[in-house]
């Protein structure tokens, strides 16, 4: 994932994470819309053991957070029609949660709770062990929190403790010519 930036801050964070990844602990990308979590995201999932899974990201902010547990879990908890939450369809992947400061408090509590790198399906409905990366990414820390960013305790100092900051472009200038280059030869 360094190969993003010829930038050395961005290319510490990026190896910061890849050991994050590769010790199986969730990765926590911290940073302004728009500073390009996402493409980190991306291309940490395509560095890591979970690449030959898919790559599932869940927009917090965009579903009521009354319905995230069952979105997220699906039968297991409070599904009537069987069907399976994103995180078991994402098992041997990476679940990339967006804007967490977003995820309901209940959800946050769950997260905290279960080591989905390590965890038994039998916990969630299914059969076998789960294995799934999780990334999170956010605009705000606990510290920063609002009434409508909320954070759960055990959530905070369990996940959310070591963010990895990613640093706005125009504090990377040299990055542009590269990054434009690099979505010239995906996009062309």
């Amino acid at each position: 994932p360094g190969a993003l930036s010829a930038y050395p801050p961005v290319q510490q964070v990026c190896q910061q994470a890849q050991k994050r990844i590769d010790s199986h602990a969730p990765v926590v990308l911290y940073g302004e819309a728009g500073s390009g979590k996402m493409l980190v995201a991306e291309a940490l999932h395509r560095a890591s053991p979970a690449r030959s899974g898919g790559f599932f990201f869940f927009v917090c902010m965009t579903y009521p957070s009354a319905l995230h547990k069952r979105l997220l879990f699906g039968q297991h908890h409070s599904c009537s029609d069987g069907t399976l939450g994103l995180l078991l369809r994402a098992n041997k992947g990476t679940v990339v949660f967006r804007n967490v400061e977003y995820l309901s408090l209940e959800v946050q509590r769950m997260m905290a709770s279960v080591d989905f790198r390590r965890a038994s399906g039998e916990q969630f409905g299914v059969a076998g062990q789960l294995d799934i990366q999780v990334i999170y990414t956010t605009s705000s820390l606990p510290a920063q929190s609002t009434p409508w960013t909320k954070y759960d305790p055990e959530f905070a100092s369990k996940v959310l403790s070591k963010p990895l900051e990613i640093k706005p472009l125009r504090e990377n200038r040299k990055d542009i010519l590269p990054l434009l280059q690099h979505f010239i030869r995906q996009y062309a």
